[in-house]
This record gives C-alpha cells, structure tokens and sequence, in this order.
C-alpha cells in the first residue's frame, strides 16, 4: 500500500515552472540563470535539482519554491532543506528535498512546482567608525542608539528549548522550528522586529539560527517547567554560534520554554556583536500564546513578547544605556 502511495504521488507531479527572478536594479548586473532542472520522488519527498550558471563572483541568490495545483490553490512547503533560502551560489547540481509529509499536505490533483532564484544584494560598506566597534567595543547601549549601527535579524533560536506540550519534541523540532522562523518573515509587518528595536533598517539572515535548530537534541526536551536560563547560560548558548560572517548587531530570540499546562512561553530577546558572538543584552520575557493551531497558538506568545517589548522600549533603553 505504502509503495502504491509512493507510486501515485510521483505520477501526479507532471508540471513544473523554474525562474530566475531579476529586479530591475539587478538586470544589468547579473547574466544568471537557472538550467538544467531536474525533479524526482524519493519515498514522501521531492527531490528537485538545478544549477545556477553564469554566476559572478561571490554573487549569491535567494531560492525559494511554490506549489500551485491545477485547481488555482498556493501551497508554501515549509519542510525544506538543501540549496534553499539565502546565500546560494552559483553552480551545479543545487538540490531542493520537500518533506511533503512532514507538511501534512495531501497532494490529490496534478500541480506545478516553481523554482526562483532572486540575486541578493551585498550588504553596503558600513562607516569606518561602525566598523570600529563592530571589532569588540559594543555595548549595550549601541542596542539602542540604531542609528550608529547595522542591525540584523538572525531568527528565533529553539535549539535549548524545553516544552511541556501535547506533541512529541520531535515532531515540534521538525513541523515548527522552521515554521515559526518562515511566519516571522513571511508577516513581518506583524511580528515587527524594525518597530520593536525603533529602527529605520533591519536586514535579514536566518541561516544560522536555521543551522543551530537542525541540530538540536530533543532526547531532553520535555520538562515539567521552565529552566531559567541565566546570563551565563545565554552567553553559552550565544557563543557557541556559528560565525555569521556580517558586521553589526544581530538580534535573536532565545527560546526557553512553552507550556501549554501554564499557558506562557519564555523567550529571552538577545543583542548579540556579530564581530564575536559577545551578548550585548539579553531580557527574559514572557509571552502569553494565542491563536488557531499549534503553530499560530505559540507563535502568539512571540507576538505577545514584541509587543510588550516595543511598549517598554523607553524604560529598557533607560535601564541599558546608563
């Protein structure tokens, strides 16, 4: 039966759309192009392959992908991994793997896969004077002087969480990490980081906190409340990224604990150097979940933390600049 699923899945995939997408800034500055595309199915997931020819030179692009069934309906896969998102370069043998089952999304009619391909732009040259403190010389209070600094949103980092929810860690780790990190960008206006920090520009890169959660251990994640993490432990936790290879201050969303017993999440708001790793400022807040669906019901208790952080920017920048 479970071959037979397979079998139907792979025949139903027979219309597949592949673009490069080129904004007019970008048109006389990139002759890229996205060929040789090639898609399989591998059990429940679809596995697509490209290559990105006729890049520049430290020249990279956005990918992302759309379903559209023959009926007009949009489906936002969300299992991704593989040459997706940001920071692709150009070459060959790119690959795209859609976990459609862990997506939940039943695939009944005949449907069309789109690949895109944007060229991001590179990151403007900072004053020299940024680049100075950038070195090591942050402190707290650059968090909330925005406009001497370039700030950065890294996403929510789930990886030393524990939950106290009706669903198993692994499912949590592998439905809604990237979930919950996808609907902070995909409504940005909603969960607005820019307003919460009074910026005029905050960029965008998730890739690392995107990295971090992949390898998260749910063999402990269960727990009967909420460990209170320390400054130490934030520090820990902070140091051990990845470099990000950008110049600034990054802000990230430390998750602590959710439960659904308590109805609260925790959630520490970290400013962190993106020359060092060094914590700059780390607030533990606490959010109050709300919404349809697991997925909408925590990412409420985000909201709920920007929101209460935006109302007490004054007394927070108070706090930390002295």
């Amino acid at each position: 039966m479970l071959m037979k699923k397979h079998l139907i899945f792979f025949i139903l995939i027979i219309v597949m759309g592949f673009y490069l997408i080129l904004p007019r800034s970008a048109l006389s500055q990139s002759g890229a192009k996205v060929e040789n595309i090639n898609f399989y199915a591998e059990g429940s997931k679809l596995v697509v392959t490209y290559d990105i020819v006729k890049a520049k030179p430290g020249e990279t692009f956005d990918v992302w992908i759309k379903v559209v069934t023959t009926s007009g309906k949009e489906i936002s896969p969300i299992a991704l991994t593989g040459n997706i998102g940001s920071g692709n370069t150009g070459g060959t043998g790119k690959k795209i793997t859609w976990d459609v089952e862990a997506d939940r999304v039943t695939l009944d009619e005949e449907f069309s896969v789109e690949v895109f391909a944007k060229p991001e732009k590179k990151t403007e040259k900072v004053d020299p004077v940024v680049k100075i403190a950038a070195a090591g010389s942050l402190t707290a209070g650059d968090v909330f002087t925005p406009e001497k600094n370039n700030f950065y949103w890294l996403g929510i980092d789930y990886s030393n969480m524990k939950i106290q929810v009706e669903l198993e860690p692994d499912v949590v780790k592998n439905q809604y990490f990237a979930a919950w990190n996808k609907l902070m960008l995909d409504e940005a206006d909603k969960y607005n980081i820019k307003k919460m920090f009074h910026l005029k520009e905050i960029q965008k890169d998730i890739s690392v906190i995107t990295s971090v959660n992949s390898q998260a251990n749910t063999s402990e994640m269960k727990a009967e409340g909420a460990p209170n993490y320390s400054l130490s432990n934030i520090t820990s936790f902070a140091g051990s990224y990845p470099s990000f290879g950008l110049s600034g201050i990054g802000i990230v969303f430390i998750a602590e604990f959710i439960s659904k017993k308590e109805k609260e999440g925790f959630y520490h708001v970290v400013a962190i150097n993106l020359a060092n790793n060094e914590v700059l400022f780390s607030e533990r807040m606490r959010g109050e979940p709300g919404g349809a669906g697991f997925r909408n019901y925590w990412a409420g208790s985000v909201l709920e933390v920007i929101l209460q952080f935006e109302k007490n920017y004054k007394n927070l920048k108070s706090r930390y600049s002295n």
